[in-house]
């Protein structure tokens, strides 16, 4: 639902949007259930990698469960956005697959 919320909170404007990013930015534990099998927008895009970026940096845990794989998952992104996106995962993320 991280898409849909996203979007409805991006319609209230810029101010709303950055206080959705910094409040899953700064969690102290953000949990990504597949929500990248949505369509995903340019907008929304860029607000995922800020928040994966910034957990990066600081050291802040993510759990993430994808049913793409990376290629997958880069080919539906944007732009050169993709490839930057799963590297950075994979930077920050022990792979756990079950079949």
């Amino acid at each position: 639902m991280s898409g849909f919320e996203y979007a409805g909170v991006f319609t209230d404007g810029g101010q709303a949007a950055m206080e959705w990013v910094k409040e899953r930015a700064n969690c102290p534990l953000l949990f990504l259930d597949d929500v990248f099998k949505v369509k995903l927008t340019e907008s929304f895009e860029a607000a995922m990698f800020a928040i994966i970026d910034h957990r990066f940096n600081y050291k802040l845990p993510i759990i993430v469960t994808l049913n793409d794989t990376g290629a997958t998952l880069s080919a539906r992104m944007s732009g050169d956005r993709g490839d930057a996106f799963i590297a950075r995962l994979k930077e920050m993320c022990d792979t756990i697959y079950f079949q």
